[in-house]
């Protein structure tokens, strides 16, 4: 069925480009023909909007924006016209803003990627309200995303430092957030908050 194979070419993507810790060593080299996969599971059924997903996802791997683009904008579509729309469905229409604003990002164009940013970071909050989906590690990103436009775009710190402290609440507490958040605590001479932060973000990573 063609359920079926978005299932199973969506977990063979992610295993072969973000392979686990408890992954069998050798498993991402004989996984093979993982696009092809992907193609038939979107001929299969071109109304699924998750087959354009784990499409977008592995041009983005591969360094095509271009069919990345085209893919995540048809994904986003399709979730639109969606008539079932489960928590994990949700996450992914939510995840599928956060790529197709890192790619216009790419591009340069930070007012389309914040754009982007906002709606997925709109629609998550409603649901959160309305309890339908839990904190992500993929929101978490899509809060730092925001952030980082506010941070190297258009330097207004203060809704960085908000937005970071949310990707931190959403599972993405990585040493980039936090020594950023570092950073904006120190301008703002908050200086306690800035060595707590620094210091999370060294003994992450202190040979960087």
């Amino acid at each position: 069925a063609a359920g079926d194979l978005v299932e199973l070419s969506g977990f063979l993507l992610d295993r072969r480009y973000e392979p686990r810790p408890g992954d069998p060593e050798g498993l991402r080299g004989r996984i093979e023909d993982v696009r092809s996969l992907l193609e038939r599971a979107v001929k299969a059924d071109p109304s699924i909007p998750e087959a354009h997903y784990n499409m977008g996802r592995f041009f983005i791997y591969n360094y095509r924006n271009d069919l990345a683009s085209a893919a995540l904008s048809e994904a986003l579509r399709l979730f639109d016209q969606a008539e079932t729309m489960s928590p994990r469905r949700i996450l992914t229409r939510i995840d599928s803003f956060r790529l197709l604003g890192e790619v216009r990002s790419g591009e340069k164009e930070y007012l389309k990627a914040q754009a982007l940013y906002a709606q997925g970071i709109s629609l998550y909050e409603a649901q959160r309200e309305n309890r339908g989906v839990r904190p992500d590690p993929r929101v978490g990103r899509l809060y730092a995303d925001y952030a980082d436009v506010d941070y190297f775009i258009s330097n207004d710190l203060d809704a960085a430092l908000a937005n970071y402290a949310k990707a931190v609440d959403e599972l993405n507490d990585t040493p980039s957030v936090r020594y950023r958040m570092g950073y904006i605590q120190y301008q703002a001479q908050d200086y306690l908050s800035a060595m707590q932060s620094f210091s999370l973000a060294f003994a992450r990573k202190p040979e960087d």
